[in-house]
């Protein structure tokens, strides 16, 4: 991999006109279960026996109105435990697959009794193809995000219930949209820092800029400030002969892509 000279280029852009809850900690009850398994216990004025997942065998009734503190494996039927929201990455205009366990992973969603899961997936921004998907284990769905969306955006409703409690847990999952994506890979790279602006004003830290040939995005950075100066390095692919790049930017506060520039350079 090599690396030629750097450039130093003065960029400015003309804007563009773009016409659940968790596990039930503590259950009041009037008597307790003994359940088979396990070791004994007594919380309050109830003898109890801790059991995962299994039903009651017998009830006993040692007193009344106490408030029992079931834990997590109490033999009493938890339901689902989500984050209520969720984040992962995807990149304009391209389509994201979402399996079953991905969705999980994004939530850190698990049911307490080792139940299964059912998943309900609804889109807020963007299209499933239909209202509403249903997952089981293996499944997914593919989720399109509205056009030349760019940014963090509120994609999807995602129910998950364990089909033993009528109470259902609701997630939100976020899309953070790369307005690029990555670029081409190549031996050669031209590292060029750039000084920008946007119609005459500095650009702001996190902006991003990058680098087209012919329509291929050979590289991108984002704007970090030195010395007062708002800079960007960027490492350009190059595959051995002299080429021209133009630039796109991208103004995060906006989340637009500006891609009239009054700047070009050529790399050799």
């Amino acid at each position: 991999m090599g690396f030629k000279n750097t450039k130093l280029l003065f960029l400015s852009f003309l804007s563009l006109s773009l016409i659940v809850e968790s596990i039930r900690g503590a259950s009041e009850l009037s008597q307790a279960g003994v359940v088979s398994g396990a070791g004994i216990g007594v919380s309050g004025n109830f003898q109890i026996k801790i059991s995962i997942g299994q039903p009651f065998a017998s009830l006993i009734a040692q007193g009344q109105n106490s408030v029992l503190n079931v834990g997590v494996f109490s033999g009493l039927d938890n339901g689902v435990v989500s984050s209520p929201s969720g984040q992962i990455d995807g990149i304009r205009n391209q389509s994201v697959t979402l399996t079953y366990d991905e969705l999980l992973s994004v939530f850190g969603a698990y049911d307490p009794d080792g139940d299964s899961i059912s998943i309900l997936v609804e889109p807020i921004l963007g299209s499933i193809g239909s209202d509403f998907v249903s997952l089981q284990k293996g499944q997914s769905v593919y989720w399109t995000p509205p056009n030349d969306k760019n940014g963090l955006t509120e994609a999807l409703k995602v129910s998950l219930n364990d089909g033993r409690l009528s109470e259902i847990v609701q997630s939100t999952l976020n899309v953070m949209i790369d307005p690029f994506g990555e670029p081409v890979s190549a031996n050669e790279f031209v590292m060029i820092t750039a000084q920008l602006s946007v119609n005459g004003l500095p650009a702001l830290d996190g902006d991003v800029v990058a680098a087209y040939v012919n329509g291929e995005l050979r590289g991108r950075g984002s704007v970090q400030y030195k010395n007062g100066k708002p800079l960007v390095n960027i490492n350009i692919a190059n595959f051995g002969v002299a080429e021209e790049v133009g630039f796109k930017f991208y103004q995060r506060s906006s989340e637009l892509i500006l891609d009239q520039t009054l700047a070009r350079a050529e790399i050799e």
